[in-house]
């Protein structure tokens, strides 16, 4: 199963994200602070759904090649993020 990383858990992000976990896909939540890439997640209880701290390094730690990131992060993080999937061999 492909594993699914969200960057940003902001108020535009919530529908994506609740649809994405209640389909019970492979997923961590990746936001600046724990507590609102928690609350994104607060409807289903699922070992395939994490929430996590944003974290350049731990994410690139994490991704593995065929992974998906999506990203609702400011656009000038986006060189970042694109630079370490291609590196990754994932998807962005």
């Amino acid at each position: 199963m492909t594993h699914i990383h969200w960057l940003g858990a902001g108020l535009s992000s919530l529908p994506g994200i609740r649809r994405m976990a209640s389909n019970n896909h492979k997923l961590t939540i990746w936001n600046r602070t724990l507590s609102k890439a928690e609350f994104s997640i607060n409807h289903v209880q699922s070992d395939n759904v994490s929430a996590k701290q944003f974290d350049l390094m731990q994410l690139s730690a994490s991704l593995k090649s065929g992974d998906i990131v999506v990203s609702q992060l400011a656009a000038n993080m986006h060189p970042e993020v694109a630079k370490i999937c291609l590196i990754k061999y994932c998807h962005f």
